[in-house]
């Protein structure tokens, strides 16, 4: 898969006729195409997943960048409810109104919201990471499921199939809620869960871990190990400790055949501190144990 590296913006200092979308997706159009979204007169944000020598701060769980630049036009981050307009260039799409203010960004298949992007300026750290519970959830029937939980969480509660009530104080009423909910909150803070299991209500606390799989990384709980793979289960880096290279393709995992980045999560099963695998490389295959 190729890299990318696109650079993106986040406000406008010369501000847009109101309701004149024509003038924003020019300018949208302007921008992007020079691979540059200016935040402010002397910074960007840069979206790469090639490693940058000199930045400002990066977050490597979203490859994004805070660059210096010189920038006589830029835009601002807004939070307005209410926005009109979407404009999409590549593998980049922006929510906007009809002045050209930033609400939110999608790249590829992950989305970076306006609490999301705010976040990452604001942290002082060079380094910008952020949390994670330790499981996956999905709507069903209207209903916020565990679907799948990370091995290396070995004293959480939760488990597979518990109803997520409530985060804290705060009732959960979708899968994007909770996950920047949690997202954002302090690494290594304890927090309490209110569950629903089978007909019982439960509440739990935990400690939250730092995130390394999602959004520009893959999701199966084995990023944790230096894996990284795309939609096709293929080693999209050299992982050295395991013998594994990149193109390598994994075929089971636990014994059980796998096709997505779902069904790893799903299948991960831990026998005597070790995880097995299976690799194609080319026409061979071989396994290969994971020792956590």
């Amino acid at each position: 898969m190729k890299a990318f590296v696109l650079v993106l913006i986040t406000t406008l200092a010369l501000a847009c006729p109101q309701n004149n979308s024509n003038t924003c997706s020019s300018k949208f159009n302007k921008t992007v195409k020079k691979s540059q979204i200016p935040i402010s007169k002397t910074q960007s944000i840069l979206i790469s997943s090639y490693n940058q020598k000199e930045y400002i701060k990066k977050s490597d769980l979203l490859s994004i960048y805070l660059i210096k630049s010189t920038n006589p036009i830029y835009y601002k981050l807004s939070f307005k409810k209410h926005f009109t307009n979407t404009f999409t260039r590549g593998d980049i799409s922006i929510r906007t109104d009809n002045c050209c203010y930033l609400n939110s960004l999608q790249i590829k298949n992950y989305t970076l919201s306006k609490n999301i992007l705010k976040y990452f300026l604001d942290v002082k750290n060079k380094n910008v990471n952020f949390a994670d519970a330790g499981f996956r959830v999905k709507n069903i029937n209207n209903k916020i499921i565990v679907s799948s939980v990370d091995f290396a969480y070995k004293n959480l509660k939760i488990k597979v199939g518990d109803e997520i009530l409530f985060y804290g104080k705060t009732k959960i009423k979708s899968v994007d809620q909770l996950n920047e909910l949690v997202l954002l909150s302090k690494i290594d803070s304890r927090v309490v869960w209110s569950i629903k299991r089978a007909s019982k209500k439960l509440i739990f606390s935990s400690i939250l871990d730092k995130r390394v799989g999602g959004y520009s990384k893959s999701d199966t709980y084995l990023e944790r190990f230096g894996f990284n793979l795309n939609q096709n289960l293929v080693v999209k880096n050299d992982i050295n400790r395991y013998s594994i290279k990149k193109g390598d393709k994994i075929l089971m995992l636990s014994e059980k055949s796998v096709k997505s980045q779902n069904d790893i999560r799903e299948a991960i099963l831990v026998k005597e501190g070790k995880i097995s695998i299976l690799i194609s490389r080319d026409s061979f295959e071989f396994f290969v144990k994971v020792e956590i």
